[in-house]
C-alpha cells in the first residue's frame, strides 16, 4: 500500500482515471472514462458497443457529456446570442453597495443554491457561483452553503458537509473557497417546496421543512409560489443583447452546471396530446434543479418586462380656451434623462 503523500494530490494512473486527494480530509475522488479498461482502448470497441446508437447517446452514455440531451434547447437564446463567448465572464469582484442574494431549490437528490447580483441601475444580473451536491441532507446542505459565504469555519464542518466542501474546493473551475467575506449581505429566496413538510429531514420536532432547517442556522427565505413561465420569462429578458452589444446577465465560469443548463442541456418538456407546444423545461432531475435556483431569486428581483423609458413630458397651450396637448420633440425640452448602460 502506498503512504498517503508520496503521490500527487491530482494525478492520472493510467489514461481514463483521474485521482484526486484533498489535502485537508484525506477523501479520495475518482474518475474513470470507458477507455481506462485496457480491454477497451481500441477505437473498434467503441464502434462495436455503440452500434445503433446516436450520436447524442454515445457522448452521454459512453463519453459523460450531460450537456447534451433529447429535445430543443429550453433557452435557445443563450446559443443564438454567442454562447458562453457572450454570457461567460469572470467576475472581478462583487459590485459595490449592493446585497448578494442566495437562491434554493431543495430538489430530492440535487439540492441547489446560486449567488448572484442584480444590478438595478444597469437592470443587469450577474451569476457568480453555484453550489449542487448529491443526496446531501438539509442540515449539511445549509451548513456548506453557509461555509461557501464566509459565515461558518471550515473546522465546524462535519460528516457530508466536511465531503462536499473539499469536492467543491477540488473542482478546477471553482475559486477556492469560502467565497465571501464574512460581513457580506445576503438576501435568500427559495420556492414554495421548501417550506412543505418534510419528515425525513427532521433532527428536531420544530424542524418539520427545509425552510425550518435552513433558518435554524440562520438563513431566513423568502418564498416563491408563482408560474412557472414568470420565472423564464425574466431569464430570456436577460439573455437579450442590449443597445450596447452586451446581454441583460453575465456567468461566472464557477456557475458550470447552469452554464450547461443554458447552454441546452435544459429542453422542453415532451409534448402532449393536451399540450401539443409545451412551455415548460423537462423535469430531469438534474437541471430543472439548477433553473429553480436561479430563477426563484431573479424573479423577485428582476422586472419580466423590458424597462421602458420615461415618456418626454408633452407641450401645453390653449386654443380657444381648450386644453391642447402635444408631443414634444426629443430636442424641444430643455432637459434630458441619462443613465449609465456599462457593465459595472
Amino acid at each position: 500500500m502506498t503512504p498517503f503523500g508520496t503521490v500527487e494530490q491530482d494525478f492520472e494512473p493510467v489514461p481514463g482515471m483521474r485521482v484526486r486527494v484533498s489535502p485537508v480530509s484525506k477523501v479520495t475522488l475518482v474518475e474513470l472514462d470507458y477507455f481506462a479498461d485496457p480491454d477497451k482502448v481500441d477505437p473498434a470497441w467503441l464502434e462495436r458497443a455503440t452500434q445503433g446508437l446516436s450520436e447524442g447517446d454515445i457522448e452521454r452514455e459512453y463519453k459523460r457529456n450531460r450537456t447534451l440531451v433529447h429535445g430543443d434547447a429550453f433557452y435557445f437564446e443563450f446559443l443564438d446570442n454567442g454562447g458562453r463567448k457572450t454570457f461567460a465572464h469572470r467576475s472581478l469582484g462583487l459590485i459595490e453597495g449592493l446585497h448578494v442574494s442566495r437562491s434554493f431549490d431543495f430538489g430530492v437528490r440535487r439540492p441547489a443554491c446560486i449567488w448572484y447580483q442584480y444590478d438595478s441601475k444597469s437592470d443587469r444580473l450577474w451569476f457568480l457561483r453555484e453550489f449542487m451536491p448529491r443526496d446531501c441532507g438539509t442540515h449539511d446542505f445549509r451548513d456548506v452553503v453557509r461555509y461557501l459565504s464566509g459565515e461558518m469555519a471550515y473546522e465546524e464542518l462535519t460528516g457530508d458537509a466536511l465531503y462536499w466542501a473539499d469536492e467543491v474546493a477540488a473542482r478546477e473551475w471553482n475559486p477556492a473557497p469560502p467565497w465571501f467575506e464574512p460581513q457580506t449581505k445576503f438576501l435568500n429566496f427559495a420556492g414554495n417546496e421548501a417550506f412543505r413538510r418534510q419528515a425525513a429531514a427532521m433532527r428536531d420536532p420544530e424542524e418539520t421543512t427545509d425552510a425550518s432547517v435552513l433558518a435554524a442556522g440562520g438563513i431566513s427565505l423568502v418564498e416563491w409560489n408563482g408560474p412557472v413561465l414568470a420565472r423564464t420569462k425574466v431569464v430570456r429578458r436577460l439573455l437579450k443583447l442590449r443597445s450596447d452589444g452586451f446581454p441583460g446577465m453575465f456567468v461566472d465560469p464557477a456557475c458550470e452546471e447552469w452554464m450547461r443548463c443554458l447552454e441546452g442541456a435544459l429542453v422542453f418538456h415532451s409534448p402532449t396530446i393536451e399540450d401539443p407546444l409545451p412551455n415548460k423545461p423537462r423535469k430531469d432531475g438534474h437541471f430543472d434543479n439548477i433553473h429553480d435556483a436561479a430563477t426563484y431569486g431573479p424573479v423577485h428581483e428582476v422586472p419580466a418586462p423590458d424597462v421602458v423609458p420615461h415618456p418626454l413630458p408633452k407641450r401645453i397651450s390653449f386654443h380657444n380656451r381648450m386644453r391642447v396637448e402635444e408631443d414634444a420633440e426629443p430636442n424641444s425640452v430643455g432637459w434630458k434623462e441619462t443613465r449609465d448602460d456599462g457593465i459595472w
